[in-house]
């Protein structure tokens, strides 16, 4: 963003970390702190890894599978549409999922969807130079998906130091 350094006193970054691989959530999170003044907020929402549509096709195991490699590596899946079709193959033919899943399919077409910790997000700000006020799980029922659960979403907010 071509904006001044230290010129917000508050941004709100709602729904947009589950479109950007490790490196790309880094750079962001760096983007943030140099645009806020020193106590300024972000308000962040994205994709939690706890997402319920996707556990019973075991996104939680991929997910805690790729922390026991390292253990701070945010990386996208790349494999998220097989996911969605193995979600989408669990209900009946004339189910919504199905309708759903092929909408899903065309507007998704980069190759990769970020689903999160919240442990690995306020710890990579904490180490950008913030520190975290609020950190929860809630529903998203706003979605676009056929299944929603009480812990779809994490919601940070986050103060950079100074």
């Amino acid at each position: 963003m071509p904006f001044e350094r230290e010129i917000f006193s508050g941004i709100l970054c709602a729904e947009v970390f589950h479109f950007l691989d490790h490196d790309e959530v880094l750079a962001s999170i760096r983007h943030l702190h140099d645009l806020l003044i020193p106590g300024g907020k972000v308000v962040l929402t994205t994709v939690s890894e706890d997402l319920a549509l996707l556990q019973p096709v075991g996104l939680k195991e991929i997910r805690v599978a790729q922390r026991e490699q390292d253990s701070k590596c945010m990386n996208a899946l790349y494999e998220y549409q097989e996911l969605f079709r193995a979600a989408r193959d669990l209900e009946a033919k004339e189910h919504p999922a199905w309708e759903m899943h092929a909408a899903h399919k065309n507007v998704y077409q980069h190759g990769y969807f970020n689903f999160f910790y919240p442990d690995q997000l306020v710890a990579a700000f904490k180490r950008l130079g913030f520190y975290i006020t609020l950190l929860e799980l809630g529903a998203a029922d706003h979605y676009p998906i056929w299944k929603h659960g009480p812990q779809d979403q994490v919601r940070l907010v986050a103060t950079k130091l100074g």
